[in-house]
């Protein structure tokens, strides 16, 4: 399927920028920031955001704990002939603890939900309790160089007021970089606000 300039491969139990716009908004606007940069991307999918920054001159490694989603990056990095380093474990597992990267960023899931997941493409948009979204805003900063800054993508359609709350119990300070209206899916009346924010240390 075409997504924005790419042509991609889209696995089954991978997020699918297909059928939600939030992808590809927040492919398009990160190369801007990032720029020639190094960059981690937590949560990759289809890739379609480390296609985008690589293809700009960035230097791209991406995680996803969904294997099926590891493999469908791979893919499309070697579909599209770009040098993404992509690898399988939950956010920052995949790392060793000397990686350090200009930039960061993770389009979170936006809903927060009490109980467990049920399967793991269920996770590209549920994190029960923002639970992921708290260890994201901990641990981040130790795989950060300090010429760039840790991102997270987001929507009015999330808990905002919770995730400020979150912000705020780690000393952290949330900054919007870009935003805009979309409909939240292709032909869908219904509209929602994407953002970009830089996570700051207070």
């Amino acid at each position: 399927m075409t997504v924005g300039k790419f042509d991609i491969l889209v696995l089954p139990n991978v997020f699918s920028p297909k059928y939600f716009t939030d992808s590809l908004w927040f492919a398009e606007r990160l190369p801007a920031i990032v720029k020639s940069a190094s960059f981690l991307e937590i949560g990759t999918g289809t890739g379609i955001a480390a296609l985008y920054c690589a293809a700009a001159g960035a230097t791209v490694t991406a995680t996803d704990i969904n294997q099926r989603a590891v493999t469908n990056t791979i893919r499309n990095a070697r579909k599209a002939s770009l040098p993404i380093s992509v690898r399988h474990g939950d956010m920052f597992a995949p790392l060793f603890s000397f990686e350090k990267y200009d930039y960061m960023f993770w389009n979170h899931p936006f809903n927060s939900w009490n109980g467990q997941v049920p399967d793991m493409l269920m996770r590209a948009g549920i994190d029960p309790d923002y639970r992921d979204l708290e260890r994201y805003m901990l641990h981040g900063k130790s795989h950060l160089t300090g010429r760039g800054a840790q991102l997270l993508g987001s929507s009015d359609m999330a808990e905002v007021d919770c995730i400020n709350e979150i912000a705020d119990r780690y000393g952290r300070k949330l900054t919007v970089l870009s935003e805009g209206e979309m409909p939240i899916e292709n032909g869908s009346e219904v509209w929602n606000t994407y953002y970009i924010y830089r996570i700051d240390t207070l």
